[in-house]
């Protein structure tokens, strides 16, 4: 693995812990945002902040990804959703070897470069 590989691993497993953040902040049995208390405040501000956090890492890099081609975007939108790189070749209409040669890597690449969480 390369640099670039082991920094887009990173900004991978941020995202991904980021989302799951905010799904069980926005479950049912996650912290209650309507006012009421429930535990202390100090508990709840730093969920909150949390949370804030989480959401704003997952819109960085939604954002980043929009900003490349359909094809570059499904690529990184795909990797970072855990899918397999044989699952992707085939969506995209590729060859295995061209996609692991070739786009991948320049995906990623291109990524690593212009993401502002990198």
């Amino acid at each position: 693995m390369d640099e670039k590989d082991l920094t887009f691993s990173k900004i991978k497993k941020k995202y991904n812990q980021s989302k799951m953040i905010m799904k069980i902040m926005l479950s049912p049995s996650g912290v209650r945002f309507d006012g009421m208390p429930k535990g202390h405040s100090a508990d709840a501000d730093a969920a909150m902040m949390r949370y804030e956090a989480s959401k704003e890492y997952v819109e960085i890099v939604d954002r980043t990804i929009a900003v490349f081609d359909d094809t570059t975007s499904t690529i990184l939108r795909k990797l970072i959703d855990g899918d397999s790189g044989i699952g992707i070749a085939q969506s995209i209409n590729y060859s295995q070897d061209y996609f692991y040669r070739h786009l991948k890597p320049m995906a990623v690449a291109n990524f690593v470069d212009v993401c502002p969480v990198a």
